[in-house]
């Protein structure tokens, strides 16, 4: 093997290694949001769900209410009756919406994400518009 078709595979082999790391980093996220609600609970038009978006993206929904007796302390991020996800660090956009029966239930507000943190949104039945 000559030289050049050496140095030609060590460079080929290099760049894999580069482009592969960079890949890595994509999925490398710094904080977490937490979404959780009360809609379901209090109001008295069956199962529905809360649709979530961040920047106008649908990221999930909230098909269950946390209960009622449990509206005045804060779930953890992850537990099972909020739509938790991991976000890069950075200021955000989120609104939510559901429908019970005519109406049309609407939150919106922005958020921050910060290194190893996780950001709580209480969507409160008492705070639609």
């Amino acid at each position: 093997m000559n030289n050049n078709l050496k140095i030609l595979i060590v460079s080929i082999m290099y760049l894999i290694t580069l482009i592969s790391c960079e890949k890595k980093d994509e999925y490398n996220y710094d904080g977490e949001v937490s979404f959780y609600t009360n809609a379901q609970a209090f109001l008295n038009c069956g199962e529905f769900d809360v649709d979530v978006y961040i920047d106008g993206n649908k990221i999930g929904a909230l098909s269950k209410p946390l209960p009622i007796l449990a509206t005045d302390k804060q779930p953890n991020c992850g537990d099972p009756l909020t739509l938790t996800i991991k976000k890069e660090i950075g200021e955000y956009v989120y609104s939510a919406e559901g429908e019970c029966g005519y109406d049309n239930l609407k939150w919106e507000g922005n958020f921050q994400i910060m290194k190893d943190s996780c950001t709580k949104i209480f969507l409160d039945i008492t705070d639609i518009w």
